[in-house]
C-alpha cells in the first residue's frame, strides 16, 4: 500500500468541499426559484391567498404563508451552509 501524499490528500479535500458548496448552492437557487413561482401566483391571483399549496412526497398541504417562510429558511440555511465550507 502506498501512502497518500499531501497534495492528493489536499486535492481530495477540495473536490469534497466543492462537491458541499455546489449542493448547497443549487438547494438555495432551487428555493430562490420555488418563492419566485410563489410570488408570481400569488400576484396572479390578486394578492388573496391561492388556498392550500399541494406538497410533493405525500406531505401535507399548507398555506402560502407556511410555504413561503419555510422556503426563505431553506434558503437562508443554505447560504450560510455554502459560505461556511
Amino acid at each position: 500500500m502506498t501512502m497518500a501524499t499531501p497534495e492528493d490528500i489536499l486535492v481530495t479535500n477540495l473536490r469534497h468541499a466543492l462537491d458541499r458548496c455546489q449542493r448547497y448552492l443549487t438547494l438555495g437557487l432551487g428555493a430562490a426559484l420555488f418563492l419566485l413561482l410563489l410570488i408570481i401566483s400569488a400576484t396572479r391571483a390578486g394578492d388573496t391567498p391561492l388556498g392550500d399549496i399541494e406538497l410533493p412526497s405525500g406531505l401535507p398541504d399548507t398555506s402560502p404563508l407556511i410555504a413561503a417562510s419555510l422556503v426563505l429558511s431553506v434558503y437562508w440555511v443554505s447560504g450560510a451552509m455554502a459560505s461556511y465550507m
